[in-house]
């Protein structure tokens, strides 16, 4: 009899236990009448695997054609006014003395911009990274 420690069971206990509870399960407890009949399992140290075999799942195939176009998003501009007056209303509501400052100034910000967004980006985190009198060299290039 073959000893091999599972955590803290041994395989003799594990066989133990599962004899009681198959014999628990098959106590008749129906009328002899019943079309259920027992099973009775044996346990034995000389299986070669432990291994359960499952069914194989059909492999469904899944179409290539998009059932809708896929959408266009188009990006509209953070400095635009709606976004811009959004951002003041939450910002006056969310602080109460920024709340003030922005209600002494009636006019929304204007940002105007010469470059492109990518270049005003690449120009800003190439001003952060490096040394001012780097970035600008690098910059007008």
């Amino acid at each position: 009899h073959k000893l091999t420690t599972i955590g803290l069971l041994t395989n003799s206990a594990v066989e133990m236990s599962l004899r009681q509870t198959l014999t628990a399960v098959n106590q008749p407890t129906l009328p002899s009448d019943s079309p259920i009949v027992a099973v009775n399992l044996e346990v034995s140290d000389s299986s070669p695997s432990s291994r359960i075999n499952f069914r194989p799942r059909k492999i469904r195939k899944v179409s290539s054609d998009p059932v809708n176009p896929p959408l266009q998003i188009t990006a509209s501009s953070l400095s635009s006014k709606s976004t811009v007056d959004i951002a003041l209303r939450h910002l006056q509501g969310s602080d109460e003395v920024l709340g003030t400052v922005i209600s002494a100034h009636n006019n929304s910000p204007v940002f105007e911009s010469s470059s492109p967004p990518f270049l005003s980006l690449a120009r800003s985190i190439l001003y952060q990274q490096l040394a001012t009198k780097a970035a600008k060299c690098i910059y007008d290039r």
